[in-house]
């Protein structure tokens, strides 16, 4: 299973979730005396348990219920869970029986299409009864990791038999017959002979050996223990029954040590195998060997590092096919040793290097295969680079013929040292069949390789690696190798060369201070040599543009030297600097020449999986010779002068900063500003300014004889100058009438400071128009570094920050949107950014030409938010006023203004131009004919744009019997089908990832919380990239004071129903309701807490909530479930979030009548795993609009009330239960209610019965369980009651018949078959007629149950049964059949009635006495 870096602790655990929804149980084993069970389901994974209600004297049963399962573990370990589904027959007193079992891997569900398993029937087996089937059950599975979503069904009923028109006056086609599964029942055989080399567990230093199996819904079946051994034999075969098909795949071998005193006992290893590939090729005798950590007492944690070597286990696996597959262990045959053959092992060590943890001391090196260690001499370390050139001794071993039997290579790097003797720095494990007789073997040659942490250290110190080792071996059968003459070991020699490393730049570099930035250096190392880049300070996606030079000794050939290796660090003031990464780079794929293109490398810590960042480099490897004559390379790339507009909407959801809410924030955008080199420039301005009266003194004096006005005049001169300067800085640079000229040349540029609607949700709707140099490759496209800061009275500090790519805004350089840009709701949808990236790419080849119109747009209906004047909006200018800029968002898609009054849009351009030459004031006509145009266009503007959203041209009205008749349906978030999101949104963060601070350091504990960022809000916008060259007129930008007003708006969310809801209450279920959320004032908030819905998962709440809004303003609708508590506080089940301005702004949106239904998956801050799913649709009117326009009128689907009526007319063929013959009565039940009982037809003696008997039962149309239960019975006076037969009637086309029209409709008198799955063949045979009618005509045209009065529709007579058919109680009709004459039935009554009183006469001298 592969799981998102994102979604992974410290620990590398995520959260999965679980849901597993049990439908119905068919032909289940009966488990009572009486042929019948109590059935219930118990769902287990691991020690979480959850059961299903139970069902009295049943096989057949409907649950239609949900449970939920959460974990929190690594995906490794939870693709090693399995799912047990088990049917138990519930008892009152004694221990529930088992029925029936099935058991699946979740690794193995996760694996399927939609991560499911959907409506499936499940063949249950008993392993005391083998293969025969103890009944079926009907299940969904569904296995969710972080971030995923469940697949929504159009058709989720639990009804998906087939319910053709053809079946409905056929009561012989309704009934629900048992899912055709065909099986193969096999035996799966562990036979386990020996084991040996066992590790010493107990304190004598033995072990006491056991081996177990695990397969499927079987228990664990284990073999016999060996005490007080290092080598066990058992000659045991562990048998296990299995079925095929089956949705288990894992097979789990383990070797324990017994402990007597305790309950748990010691595992030593653990293996898994696939039973599909023993299916193909089953295993013959062979070693196995188990593998473990260093220490148990890891294993004990659940740490699955195996790093040591922990003996081996002859075994053989293999899977028959049976007859009868049974569960049991029995002795078996012993098996012959695998054949052996002799082995060469040569081994060259020359060194090791970058042992950090290791600077000096004692090192040494053991090449270990099996029980079998050969060290290597001690070589010390030198600032951890530690030199051995050896060649060890030639060693000549018996092992195992077949390669893949050998037990793999491990190498141990270990420190020695006096005071805490050997402990192991790191380690290699290789396959033994990688480098034996392998000619391509990786291993022959010396090569450099990484060293795997120990354990131990890798929790202590997870970002510092062991290190790496250069050595070389041949490994092969002594036969190949042994008569070859071995190679003498290459002397090394040493050459003076000089690296460079041309470091250009780095992105989503780890934070690793407190305010979410790092102050990120690279330090270059090879072997001992290192060397450091210069410091970029606060920043994330640092700009660096240098070479780092590197003076170093490398061996000859270059395959000989250390790898290089890059590490990131955060600068401290205060203590030992961070470490955010590394990347290793091989040193012989670098040339002496430098690199015409350079690389990215990603960052990575512990493991090269676990990547975080990336840095932007290329190298060279020049000899010292001819340094001189290689000049250092300019590293500023290829560019174009160009203007970057950046449009900033404002703050969304930003969250409090150290326990204070936000108040008045500002936003600073860096494009790669360098503070250094300002103050270069401000230092340089000083120095003029001083020259220069320092030059105006000496003038001066000599120049006494000038008179007083004079310098007066030069006085005032300078301050005039100085004056000005000081204006000129203090004034923006970009006027309020766009000109070409008005552009920003700072690369640090800030808003103004906003609280408007609030500071959580401050819209500063700027535009900074840039002039920067952006690189013609988008491999060099920079970041945009976010900074957000708190404006407040006494500091202003940074409460939040992010990056924003430039590579996708280039336009001639044509690179997908990154999914990071999206809108975080969108990010989780499946599929969904694929699909927007490959509308973006369509659209973007379609509209080359007109790139520049495609970030900056905003949709025509904006001038609809001008109607009316809510409120102004005011601004304060933070620190620097050289950073302010305009104030306003350029003019939105003004070429659709225009179109409604019939004129083409180039010959408005042409118009403009043309007098823009004559006049030559740019700015005043510009601005002139926006503000006349939009006068003479406003009325035709507002008239379509209202036709548009209310729907008056197109949009049919609703049908309010129907609401959702005809309405276009999503079955995922509406976002999903946008082209093109009216703004982007840009994650900001807080927090670090990386580094301590100085008291941490020194203080911290090993339980304290991991560093992680989180999201604390995200910034609104628009990038856009003008060319200079192409764009020598930019287009006019609209003042947001006339453009961009308030406007006030009403939400109408229309909520239908809630589907697979997480249950909150302890019986498995919830109370859910509405809750709506656009602000903090009380008219923002809807709590519809009084109308809950009571003990449900899948509500329908059919509701229509009116919720006023002001755009722009808190722009997030958050559409909340909650579970009703009576005594606790409610809790949150999950919201789904809508962000109004991407609707309200959004054409595509506005022109979408009716607006769609969406099915939208709720979040819960807690959980990444979804927590189910609303269906609903939304409207946002003006608030004119929304006093014209009616609500759709949501009404529940009302259920309407039928009387379903039941005949028994006869029974024929009836199995006897009795000595030849049976006291028959029939039970009717209709979906899981009250069983209702006919009379009983005594002694029938001929398998025939007669009732006449009409049943009742009040039914809801439509039903989610159509299902008639029929049941035969034979009546019982001491023991309960036998079950002869039973048939389950699916009556689900003859209800949809009878809700198309309201008219009484019946199936005809036919004969149905009774069957028990516990007895071969038909029970016996029953006449049954159904007829159904609305409750109203029921009422008018009432007929009573049984024969009772009125007895009609149909007239039920008295049933024809002889006169044998008694009650054995009515002695008065003994006579009519002559038993008074049998003496024997006479002494029967005589012997009980003396008894009867003898009973009486005893009890009654107990109470006087």
């Amino acid at each position: 299973m592969q799981v998102d870096q994102k979604y992974l602790d410290r620990k590398g655990r995520a959260t999965f979730q679980v849901r597993v929804h049990v439908i119905e149980a068919r032909e289940l084993k009966g488990k009572d005396s009486n042929a019948m069970s109590d059935p219930l389901v118990i769902v287990s994974i691991d020690k979480q348990k959850q059961n299903t209600k139970t069902f009295n004297n049943t096989v057949n049963c409907t649950y239609d219920h949900l449970f939920f399962y959460d974990f929190r573990c690594t995906p490794e370990e939870f693709s090693h869970k399995t799912l047990s589904l088990a049917v138990m027959d519930a008892n009152t007193i004694r221990r529930n029986v088992l029925i029936g079992r099935y058991q699946m891997d979740l690794g193995f569900v996760y694996g399927n299409e939609g991560h499911e398993i959907w409506h499936k029937w499940m063949y249950l087996t008993n392993p005391e009864f083998g293969a025969e089937s103890q009944g079926f059950l009907k299940a969904s599975v569904i296995v969710l990791g972080p971030g995923d979503q469940a697949l929504t069904h159009e058709n989720d009923s639990i009804d998906d038999e087939e319910e053709g028109s053809d079946n409905i006056q056929n009561l012989s086609k309704m009934i629900l017959k048992p899912p055709e599964i065909t099986i193969e029942p096999y035996n799966l055989t562990l036979y386990c002979f020996r084991a040996e080399h066992l590790p010493k567990m107990d304190r004598y230093g033995k072990c006491d050996p056991f081996m177990s199996m695990k397969f499927g819904g079987n228990p664990t079946i284990k073999t016999s223990v060996k005490k007080k051994t290092l080598t066990a034999v058992w000659n045991e075969a562990l048998q296990v029954p299995t079925f095929n098909p089956s949705l288990s795949n894992e097979i789990q071998v383990e070797l324990f040590d017994w402990e007597k005193k305790t309950t748990t006992n010691d595992l030593i290893s653990s293996i898994y195998f696939n039973y599909s590939d023993i299916l193909l090729q089953p295993i013959e005798p062979r070693w196995i060997n188990f593998y473990g950590p260093k220490k148990m007492q890891v294993f004990k944690k659940g740490v699955t590092d195996e790093s040591v070597y922990r003996g081996r286990a002859l075994i053989k696996l293999e899977a028959k096919k049976t007859d009868q597959a049974k569960l049991k262990m029995y002795t078996c045959q012993s098996a012959k040793t695998p054949k052996t053959s002799p082995y060469c092992l040569r081994f060259d060590l020359f060194r090791a290097s970058e042992l950090l943890s290791v600077k000096s001391g004692k090192v040494l090196v053991e090449f270990t295969v099996g029980e079998k260690v050969y060290p290597s001499s001690t070589g010390r370390s030198n600032n951890g680079e530690v030199v051995w050139q050896q060649q060890l001794k030639e060693i000549q071993v018996e092992l195992p013929r077949d390669v893949s039997q050998i037990a793999d290579l491990i190498i141990n790097v270990s420190h020695k040292s006096k005071m805490s003797g050997t402990t192991r720095v790191g380690y290699l494990r290789i396959p033994f069949s990688d480098i034996c007789d392998n000619p391509n073997s990786l291993y022959k040659i010396p090569r450099w390789h990484q060293l795997q942490p120990d354990q131990k250290q890798k929790n202590s110190k997870p970002d510092l690696l062991p290190g790496f080792l250069l050595f070389s071996m041949e490994v092969g059968k002594f036969s190949t190798i042994g008569n070859k003459r071995r190679k003498e070991m290459i002397e090394l020699k040493l050459s003076k060369y000089q690296l460079r490393m041309h470091l250009y730049q780095g992105r989503n570099l780890p934070a690793a201070d407190n305010n979410g930035l790092s102050d990120p250096y690279c330090m270059l190392r090879v072997g001992k040599f290192s060397a450091k880049s210069s410091r970029r300070d606060e920043t994330l996606n640092p700009n660096f543009l240098e070479t780092v030079l590197l003076d170093v000794d490398l061996p000859q050939p270059l395959s000989y030297s250390p790898n290089i290796n890059v590490m990131v660090y955060d600068w401290d003031r205060v203590g030992s600097d961070d470490f955010l990464g590394r990347f290793d780079v091989d040193i012989e794929k670098i040339g002496h020449r430098m690199p015409a293109v350079p690389k990215w490398y990603k960052l990575y810590t512990d493991e090269p999986d676990n990547t975080f960042g990336e840095i932007l480099a290329s190298f060279q490897l020049i000899r010292a010779r001819k340094v001189k004559n290689t000049p250092l390379p300019d590293l500023t790339p290829e560019h174009k002068e160009c203007i970057i507009e950046i449009s900033s909407v404002g703050l969304r959801n930003l969250l409090p900063y150290r326990m204070q809410k936000i108040k008045n924030p500002y936003i600073e955008f860096d494009l790669g500003y360098d503070p250094k080199s300002e103050k270069k420039k401000k230092r340089r301005k000083r120095a003029k300014t001083t020259k220069q009266s320092k030059s105006k003194k000496s003038t001066s004096k000599r120049s006494k004889h000038k008179s007083q006005d004079q310098e007066k005049d030069q006085k005032k001169e300078t301050e005039t100058e100085k004056e000005k300067e000081k204006e000129n800085e203090k004034q923006p640079l970009i006027s309020e009438e766009v000109i070409n000229d008005d552009v920003i040349e700072s690369l640090l540029v800030k808003t103004q400071s906003c609280n408007l609607p609030s500071g959580a949700n401050a819209n500063h709707l700027e535009v900074f128009r840039v002039k920067a140099k952006v690189p013609l490759s988008h491999l060099f496209a920079p970041n945009i570094n976010v900074r957000v800061y708190d404006n407040k009275k006494i500091s202003k500090p940074l409460v939040a920050s992010g990056s924003i790519s430039l590579a996708q805004f280039i336009p001639w350089a044509d690179v997908p949107l990154q999914s990071s840009n999206l809108p975080p709701k969108i990010d989780r949808i499946p599929g969904a950014v694929e699909q927007l990236l490959d509308n973006i790419k369509t659209e973007k080849k379609k509209e080359k030409k007109k790139l520049e119109k495609l970030l900056d747009q905003i949709p025509i209906n904006i001038e609809d938010a001008n109607e009316e004047l809510f409120g102004m909006i005011e601004f304060e200018t933070p620190g620097d006023e050289q950073f302010s800029g305009i104030r306003t968002l350029p003019d939105v898609k003004e070429i659709d203004l225009f179109e409604f009054e019939g004129e083409s849009n180039e010959e408005d351009e042409d118009e403009t131009e043309d007098e823009d030459e004559e006049n030559g004031s740019e700015d005043e006509l510009l601005g002139d004919k926006i503000k006349k145009k939009r006068k003479d266009t406003k009325k035709k503007i507002q008239k379509k744009i209202k036709g548009l959203r209310s729907g008056k041209a197109k949009e049919k009205r609703i049908d309010p019997s129907n609401p959702t008749l005809g309405m276009p349906t999503t079955l995922y978030e509406l976002e999903h089908d946008f082209k093109q999101l009216p703004f982007y949104e840009w994650e900001l963060t807080r927090g670090k990832v990386r580094g301590l601070s100085a008291f941490e350091k020194r203080f911290k504990s090993k339980k304290t919380n991991p560093n992680k960022t989180r999201v604390v809000g995200t910034l609104k916008g628009n990038i856009k990239i003008y060319d200079i060259n192409k764009n020598k007129k930019l287009p006019p930008v609209v003042d947001l004071k006339q453009l961009f007003k308030p406007v006030k708006l009403v939400a109408r969310v229309y909520v239908l129903r809630g589907y697979a809801l997480v249950p909150k209450d302890a019986n498995g279920s919830s109370d859910p309701y509405i809750k709506i959320i656009n602000g903090k004032r009380k008219e923002n908030i809807l709590d519809d807490r009084e109308n809950y819905k009571k003990e449900t998962l899948k509500p329908d709440f059919f509701k229509c909530y009116e919720l006023p809004c002001t755009l722009p303003g808190n722009s997030e609708l958050k559409i909340q479930v909650y579970d009703w508590d009576a005594v606790s506080a409610d809790d949150l089940i999950g919201e789904t979030v809508i962000d109004l301005e991407n609707r309200w702004f959004n054409e595509e949106w506005v022109q979408m009548n009716p607006k769609p239904i969406e099915y939208r998956t709720l979040w819960n801050p807690s959980s990444s795993n979804p927590q189910g799913k609303i269906e609903m649709w939304l409207e946002i009117l003006t608030a004119e609009e929304a006093a014209q326009i009616p609500q759709t009128l949501l009404e529940l689907p009302k259920p309407v009330p039928y009387e379903l009526r039941v005949c028994v007319w006869d029974t024929s063929d009836v199995v006897f239960k009795d000595k030849r013959m049976s006291d028959i009565f029939v039970t009717c039940q209709m979906n899981e209610g009250e069983k209702q009982k006919s009379d009983i037809h005594w002694r029938s003696m001929n398998g025939k019965g007669s009732f006449n008997w009409r049943y009742k039962f009040l039914v809801e149309l439509p039903s989610r369980v159509p299902r008639l239960k029929v049941q035969l019975w034979d009546k019982d006076i001491l023991n309960p009651n036998d079950s002869i037969g039973e048939a389950v009637l699916n009556l689900g086309a003859f209800f949809k018949k009878c809700e198309k029209s309201l008219l009484e409709h019946q199936i005809k008198k036919q004969w149905i078959d009774l069957t028990h799955p516990n007895f071969d063949g038909i029970q016996g045979k029953i006449q049954v007629q159904v007829s159904m009618l609305p409750l109203v005509d029921a009422q008018r045209n009432p007929v009573g149950i049984g024969r009772n009065l009125p007895n009609k529709n149909p007239f039920l007579p008295k049933p024809d049964r002889p006169m044998s058919s008694m009650a054995p109680w009515r002695i008065d009709k003994w006579a009519k059949f002559g038993w008074f004459k049998n003496k024997k039935y006479v002494y029967a009554a005589i012997a009980c009635c003396i008894c009867l009183i003898i009973i009486i006469l005893i009890s009654y001298l107990k109470f006087l006495l």
